[in-house]
């Protein structure tokens, strides 16, 4: 079984990622990370049961953690939490759906954790493209 970590699971092109996952055999998601719409999030949780999720916003987070009080996923805050999940150790593959330049060091840390990056976007290349390409 692969294990695939969603940055970016509440945009599109996360939900269209989650969609493939869900018609893939052989692929679990283990971790997503989201920006504000923690409804969403809470949805793609109970469907999916990732073991570590990150909101950016932080009163994102803290609905979210409420809202899954009795739950066992980790609900992690801000850039760092979503750097946590990027580079969490059970995952193998990252699939990046950030936009802009909110996506670049959790991509980096990805590489940096030795994962798989599946870039969806391309800000980081351009942003720092010899940097991603050494890691």
């Amino acid at each position: 079984m692969k294990r695939v970590v969603l940055l970016g699971s509440t945009g599109s092109i996360g939900v269209n990622t989650l969609k493939v996952l869900n018609g893939l055999k052989g692929y679990a998601l283990c971790g997503l990370t989201a920006g504000s719409n923690w409804r969403l999030a809470l949805r793609q949780i109970k469907k999916y049961s990732p073991k570590l999720v990150a909101m950016a916003d932080e009163q994102a987070a803290d609905k979210l953690a409420h809202a899954l009080r009795s739950s066992r996923v980790k609900i992690l805050k801000g850039e760092e939490g979503i750097r946590a999940v990027a580079a969490m150790d059970e995952a193998e593959i990252v699939v990046s759906a950030i936009l802009g330049a909110a996506g670049l060091r959790p991509n980096l840390d990805a590489l940096a954790a030795g994962k798989r990056l599946a870039l969806a976007n391309k800000e980081s290349l351009v942003m720092a493209g010899e940097a991603m390409m050494a890691a």
